[in-house]
């Protein structure tokens, strides 16, 4: 009971600030998870999570470090059968918007998890669609595994 309580008192912490508390790695939270195949280190993961995607890149090589463009650009989505952009889509991912840079850390051994907002981005229909996640970080070009979201 002492144990649950500080648990408690410890997850609470790190939810306002108060601490940094470090996830469990990817293979361990979620051992399920299927990737794409693996080029030089580097491999991409899309999980579907009710309409939308969850993508993980994972580092199993030397330390990236590199500039992207924003999350929505940087990933790419195929989706088949092929589904038109809402309106909030076509202005989050009209590309005079994909100005910004940001800096990516991605220590050996680590991962980074950004859900997508697919239903948000694309009219979906109700239809099930096929989605495949892509990225290229310098001259490697990553692709995930297939998944379907209805």
């Amino acid at each position: 009971m002492i144990r649950r309580f500080f648990a408690g008192v410890y997850k609470w912490m790190a939810l306002i600030g108060l601490i940094v508390k470090d996830d469990e790695p990817i293979d361990v939270r979620d051992p399920d998870r299927q990737w794409g195949p693996p080029v030089d280190g580097l491999q991409l993961s899309a999980k579907a999570k009710g309409q939308r995607v969850s993508v993980v890149l994972k580092n199993n090589g030397g330390e990236i470090r590199t500039n992207i463009p924003g999350w929505l650009f940087f990933y790419r989505l195929e989706i088949a059968p092929p589904a038109p952009l809402t309106n909030f889509g076509k202005q989050a991912l009209d590309p005079k918007r994909n100005d910004r840079r940001t800096e990516m850390v991605l220590p050996p051994g680590k991962a980074i998890e950004t859900e997508l907002p697919v239903d948000s981005l694309y009219n979906l229909r109700g239809v099930a669609h096929r989605i495949t996640a892509s990225c290229e970080i310098g001259e490697r070009k990553l692709v995930s595994n297939e998944v379907t979201i209805a």
